[in-house]
């Protein structure tokens, strides 16, 4: 938990009115609050199931909080793999979300897979969103995560045995 300090500034102003030749004066005290700016983290980054076969979908979560002491305003995830290839299609993008203070916001992806897409894959998965005091836009950090795409089993009959033999009776 941070901790937002304060800076007070106090003013004080003395003078001597010019007809009763009396000192008079005034004080007057403001104080700032400063705070950290919007921070976002990637929290936790999921791939279900993580292994999985050719022709399967897979869902990618993604937790991203906003650790700061400033609401995160349109925060919008990314989500990258590697090898990339054609054979991993988006069939669910997440949309841009503003994650208040001290929260955390879910993010989901689904992604069919096609044949010719085994492998290993790994997601790498960050955020950017925009400060609303300041108004800058910042990036969080990067979570990874695996999943194992395998080429489905293909069974096939090499020969049929029938016991007992049938007999053919004429």
């Amino acid at each position: 938990e941070s901790v937002n300090p304060q800076v007070t500034f106090t003013g004080t102003v003395t003078g001597q009115d010019k007809n009763s030749t009396q000192t008079i004066g005034a004080t007057a005290t403001a104080t700032l609050d400063i705070k950290t700016p919007m921070k976002l983290t990637v929290t936790d980054i999921t791939v279900t199931p993580n292994q999985i076969s050719e022709g399967q979908e897979v869902i990618v979560g993604m937790t991203i909080k906003n650790i700061g002491d400033v609401n995160a305003i349109d925060v919008t995830p990314k989500l990258n793999f590697e090898p990339e290839t054609s054979k991993l299609i988006p069939s669910s993008n997440p949309s841009k979300q503003d994650i208040p203070v001290k929260t955390s916001n879910n993010f989901r992806w689904i992604y069919k897979t096609q044949a010719g897409s085994n492998g290993i894959y790994t997601f790498t998965g960050s955020a950017s969103g925009t400060d609303q005091l300041s108004g800058k836009i910042i990036d969080s950090d990067e979570s990874k995560a695996k999943l194992t795409l395998q080429t489905p089993t293909k069974l096939t009959i090499k020969s049929v045995a029938v016991n007992p033999s049938p007999s053919i009776s004429e």
